[in-house]
């Protein structure tokens, strides 16, 4: 302007930052109370990875950071469970939206409390008969030199003096 040398403007330097994507993820898994599940993974992100695990589906009851920026969530993170949980991964890229993963349901199974009823002493020769409150197992004996047992029916024979553990 005028009798004054035309200055450069300020210069800044911009970034641009690639928009956050997740790919697949692991299925969903069902264990025993008490057990860690198997390892869960994301097929690809864009972004940093934030693992979360919830109470419930929606994630909205003690949602927890899990895990490292890492496309495993491994067991030994999880730890054992007790009940069902929900598990997913948040992807941020730079300032871009996060973007989260499907989720992984973790049913939690309750241990299955069985009762094994019958007389626990028998003679040799002789046979008694237990019987389980469930159903579909098969019974075995530690020491079938002291007890057998028929696999099918509870059938305990008493071969010889001693004791025997009968599971089913």
């Amino acid at each position: 302007s005028g009798v004054c040398a035309a200055v450069n403007s300020s210069i800044i330097t911009v970034t641009v930052n690639a928009t956050s994507a997740v790919g697949a993820v692991s299925t969903n898994q069902a264990i025993c109370s008490g057990s860690s599940p198997a390892d869960m993974t994301i097929a690809s992100a864009t972004g940093t990875i934030q693992w979360q695990r919830a109470d419930d589906l929606a994630f909205t009851t003690n949602v927890t950071n899990l895990g490292t920026n890492a496309m495993t969530l491994t067991s030994a993170e999880v730890g054992a469970l007790i009940a069902t949980r929900y598990f997913r991964a948040v992807v941020t890229s730079g300032v871009c939206a996060a973007v989260n993963s499907s989720i992984i349901t973790v049913t939690v199974n309750a241990p299955i409390t069985q009762t094994i009823t019958g007389t626990n002493t028998v003679c040799i020769g002789s046979d008694t008969t237990l019987s389980s409150t469930t159903t579909g197992g098969t019974w075995s004996s530690s020491t079938p030199g002291v007890a057998t047992v028929v696999a099918g029916t509870g059938v305990v024979t008493g071969v010889s003096d001693g004791t025997s553990v009968i599971t089913y």
